[in-house]
């Protein structure tokens, strides 16, 4: 529930595709956030947001609240 739809505010929800062999041989699978009501045709945004990307975001985000820059 914490990342939202920037057009109709629902919460995004996990979406994978199938399952590839990359070239060493490990069985992969591409993972992005996509807004439920975009895919029912309910909502125009069809971005889709790549999963390893938003943990990212998500964790610096988290590290900022949790310790904070002082001001020099």
């Amino acid at each position: 529930g914490l990342v939202r739809c920037g057009e109709c505010g629902r919460s995004m929800t996990p979406s994978s595709g199938r399952v590839y062999v990359a070239k060493n041989g490990e069985a992969r699978r591409y993972v992005t956030y996509v807004c439920p009501a975009s895919i029912a045709g309910a909502c125009v945004n069809k971005t889709r947001v790549k999963e390893p990307w938003l943990r990212e975001q998500a964790l610096a985000a988290i590290v900022r609240r949790l310790f904070p820059r002082k001001s020099a």
